[in-house]
């Protein structure tokens, strides 16, 4: 799963990539064009150029927009998965682990780890969707980072 995220993450900086020097090549051409119609007529080539740069961001946050919710419908748990005990909330509590006390902090070992695996068998189906569940969501955090306004236009979309 962690190979299909990364490339589908790659996917998406190259279609950034290539969208932004197709603009700026066909940019280049139209100003051209433009420039031996609209002799004499001041401030038309910049007013296409403003729309296109509109356009190229319109679609990659249409794009980046289908990427997450795609995702974020992979990390719904199954109606199998869901007789097996899985809910949204697990992956929460699977993270934070129970917390008595702050524990030895230098231990990040296969113990650190160990109140999650205690509870289930190992490789079992809830523990697949919980690393499904953690991989994607780290995917999704650092999408936001880059691109904070994704993280808006998702929540406007399902609200």
């Amino acid at each position: 799963m962690d190979i299909v995220l990364h490339m589908l993450n790659g996917y998406l900086l190259a279609s950034k990539a290539y969208l932004h020097c197709h603009l700026k090549e066909t940019a280049d051409f139209d100003r051209q064009s433009q420039t031996v119609s609209n002799l004499g007529v001041p401030g038309q080539p910049d007013a296409p150029e403003v729309t296109r740069e509109e356009l190229k961001n319109a679609l990659l946050a249409a794009q980046d927009s289908a990427a997450v919710q795609i995702l974020l419908e992979v990390c719904l748990p199954t109606s199998e998965e869901q007789q097996l005990g899985a809910n949204t909330e697990s992956l929460l509590s699977s993270i934070r682990g129970p917390m008595p006390g702050k524990s030895k902090q230098g231990s990040a070992g296969p113990r650190a780890r160990g109140g999650v695996e205690d509870s289930e068998p190992e490789g079992g189906l809830l523990s697949d969707l919980r690393e499904v569940q953690c991989l994607i969501c780290c995917l999704l955090h650092q999408m936001f980072i880059a691109d904070p306004n994704i993280a808006k236009l998702v929540h406007f979309q399902v609200s």
